[in-house]
């Protein structure tokens, strides 16, 4: 555990270099700056020396090879990602061409390719919005689940943890019941808007907290999410639609993802860009408000863009494909073990990871009932809370060892 916890803490002050760095500093102040960090953490450890505290000129060679320890383990990471992301892209496209050759009608890709009228017809209509509505809520699931675990610094909160989920889904009853008549864009910045405000609450409360357990966070989240959830179903079982309407929520499917009707997902592309920007802004956050505001960050405005993509990514998922659990949950902290605690290094395969994840479990979802589909939210509730207790026990071993 302790040796997680230092690793992590060296993400972070790297994460410090890179965003002084940025900022318009040379590369002199952000050692001196990123050496007061790693300076300050061992004095806690370290009975007053007042010969140790006299300051000490620094030479040019410190300075060098300051420089040159810092810019090794930018070179290790860049190796580590050409190395994972041709063969993640690879597996990526091998589910890609699966995805696209499974379905009822007996239509292959060579059909498509061939200029088939059936085949085109399925493939444009039906298949391939699938395919592409999957693997853009992979994707933005996956940096929702990475966005706030590194803004609560807490590895198990996730948007299913901290009732930003259940949110979204009274959100979305709430605009079926208060403005049914609308469109369905209408409908998403009503259900957003309530998403976006019980998620602001969730982290007042949060803030709140003395003690701030790895465990009692998510807990609380849970708590929270169960009171939402079950204020969405008293809403519902006013109506026999509203019933409908939770029912399907709940299930979660992409069966009924048609051209015409998957294009609103396509919306969370630019906010996962969006994420990528703001990535050290999340991390520097992550250190807390005191930290950050003495670093020159604005901790609120980046909280609130983070938790605004959040809500905006998990509004669109559950307007298209319903509630789809564990995945913010498990993916960020499966990428973790491999690329470590800096986001902005570890999005890239963070968001292939979670796009071949929920393509998996949607090839499954057709296959297991075939020709019928089973749930979506089911397939992955069963394999990503097997994935969950798995890293549970293996960060319990490592904390053990």
């Amino acid at each position: 555990m302790e040796q997680l916890n230092y690793k992590i803490e060296l993400d972070r002050e790297e994460v410090v270099t890179d965003s002084l760095i940025d900022s318009g500093k040379n590369s002199t102040e952000a050692v001196t700056d990123t050496s007061l960090f790693a300076c300050e953490r061992k004095m806690t450890d370290l009975e007053p020396n007042p010969i140790a505290n006299r300051e000490q000129p620094v030479t040019d060679h410190q300075l060098t090879t300051t420089n040159h320890k810092q810019l090794t383990p930018k070179l290790s990471w860049l190796k580590q990602l050409k190395f994972i992301l041709p063969i993640l892209g690879g597996i990526f496209l091998i589910f890609v061409i699966a995805s696209l050759s499974i379905g009822v009608v007996d239509v292959s890709i060579f059909d498509f390719l061939r200029g088939n009228e059936d085949a085109v017809n399925v493939f444009v209509h039906h298949r391939i919005p699938r395919t592409v509505a999957v693997i853009v809520a992979g994707v933005g699931m996956s940096v929702s689940g990475v966005i706030m675990q590194t803004i609560t610094n807490n590895k198990y909160v996730s948007p299913m943890t901290a009732g930003t989920l259940d949110a979204a889904r009274l959100g979305m009853l709430l605009a079926f019941m208060i403005v049914p008549m609308t469109s369905l864009v209408v409908q998403g910045i009503f259900a957003f808007v309530v998403t976006l405000g019980l998620t602001l609450l969730f982290i007042f409360f949060v803030e709140r907290i003395k003690v701030k357990s790895s465990a009692l966070i998510p807990l609380i989240g849970i708590i929270y999410g169960g009171v939402i959830g079950s204020v969405a179903t008293l809403i519902a079982l006013q109506s026999d639609q509203g019933i409908q309407q939770l029912v399907t929520m709940l299930m979660g499917s992409f069966a009924l993802t048609l051209s015409g009707q998957f294009e609103m997902i396509l919306i969370a592309i630019p906010f996962v860009v969006i994420s990528f920007i703001f990535a050290n802004w999340f991390m520097l956050a992550g250190m807390g408000e005191s930290a950050s505001k003495n670093l020159g960050l604005n901790y609120r405005l980046t909280v609130m863009i983070g938790l605004v993509i959040v809500a905006i990514i998990s509004t669109l998922v559950l307007l298209v494909a319903g509630m789809i659990p564990f995945l913010g949950l498990v993916i960020p902290n499966l990428v973790a073990i491999y690329m470590g605690d800096n986001i902005k290094r570890s999005l890239p395969v963070t968001m292939f990871v979670g796009a071949i994840f929920l393509l998996i479990c949607d090839i499954l979802s057709r296959v297991i009932m075939f020709p019928f589909e089973v749930p979506i939210s089911l397939t992955v509730g069963v394999i990503g809370a097997v994935l969950f207790l798995v890293l549970l026990l293996l960060k319990r071993r490592k904390g053990s060892a």
